[in-house]
């Protein structure tokens, strides 16, 4: 899952087109205007279920596409892609409930939900790492509701280890946020610094602040959650699939590319140069036309039929 750090050199990608360096530089957001307009302008909503809250926002007018949270973090790391998409999709945004009981079929059960409360009857989902798992569960769920998934750095489950078990069982018991993980920044800053920005240390930094905002319970508990994930699902996403790759790549998510390129029964591969696996967050402007092109070829099929 994108967002758990690796210690794996990543894969080499495919040359970069040749007209890839004569590609204007767009000029570079300012995330923390950004994040504040997001905040300020964009429709804040909750949910309640099942003892649980779920909160989120909307923002823009479209078609619908909804946004599901990597493995931890919060949905404003989608802002800086949120405001380049808020005049083509109206975009629907929540963070997971902070529980360590929170498995894949109650965080896929959400997302019916939050469509009937936006009176949504088809929509797209914007679903990076370890939401991908989500994603794809719901897709297979409700194919009535989910018409197509755009997964950057998708992930086809994890095998965890026994210690890797014992540490996420611990976990699920750790009072307190995911910032007080040992050596949590240095593991970020190892697997995701290089891709960021150079001239903007701070956008790195706010990707660093907002992971630890989790509740380490709730984050163990996803982890755990994304090992229980059966890739026999994957047969039944019929749905067409995006699966976006990038140099950060690792052998795991090497290995989880393959899987899913050959069990999906309609996904195409696309691959983003020097953005490394959290695009939506380093090189937004290029991640969106990508969105627009998918999402504009879907509407064409669809409209063809």
């Amino acid at each position: 899952m994108s967002d758990v750090p690796s210690h794996s050199t990543p894969s080499a990608p495919p040359a970069p087109p040749e007209d890839a360096a004569l590609e204007p530089c767009p000029t570079p957001l300012e995330w923390q205007e950004v994040v504040t307009t997001f905040v300020d302008e964009a429709e804040h909503w909750y949910q309640d279920h099942d003892g649980a809250r779920v909160r989120g926002r909307t923002w823009g007018a479209g078609p619908p596409l909804y946004f599901l949270n990597n493995l931890c973090g919060t949905h404003e790391l989608f802002a800086l892609l949120v405001w380049l998409l808020r005049d083509d999709f109206r975009c629907v945004l929540f963070d997971y409930p902070e529980s360590r009981n929170c498995g894949l079929s109650r965080l896929t059960d959400w997302i019916p939900r939050i469509a009937e409360h936006h009176q949504d009857q088809r929509l797209t989902l914007f679903a990076p790492g370890f939401g991908s798992l989500v994603g794809f569960e719901a897709a297979a769920k409700f194919p009535e509701r989910i018409s197509s998934l755009i997964c950057p750095a998708a992930s086809a489950g994890m095998k965890l280890s026994f210690g890797e078990r014992v540490v996420g069982q611990f976990g699920r018991w750790v009072p307190g946020s995911f910032r007080r993980v040992p050596n949590r920044w240095y593991l970020q800053q190892r697997s995701h610094r290089v891709w960021f920005p150079p001239y903007d240390t701070s956008r790195f930094q706010f990707y660093v602040d907002n992971t630890g905002t989790n509740r380490t319970r709730a984050v163990a508990g996803r982890f755990l959650a994304g090992a229980q994930f059966d890739p026999e699902i994957l047969s039944r996403v019929t749905q067409s699939v995006l699966l976006i790759r990038a140099e950060g790549d690792g052998p795991i998510q090497e290995a989880a590319a393959e899987k899913l390129s050959s069990l999906l029964p309609n996904s195409t591969t696309e691959w983003m140069h020097t953005t490394g696996v959290l695009s939506y967050l380093t090189h937004p402007h290029r991640l969106v036309k990508l969105i627009r092109a998918f999402c504009e070829s879907e509407a064409a099929s669809a409209n063809s039929r």
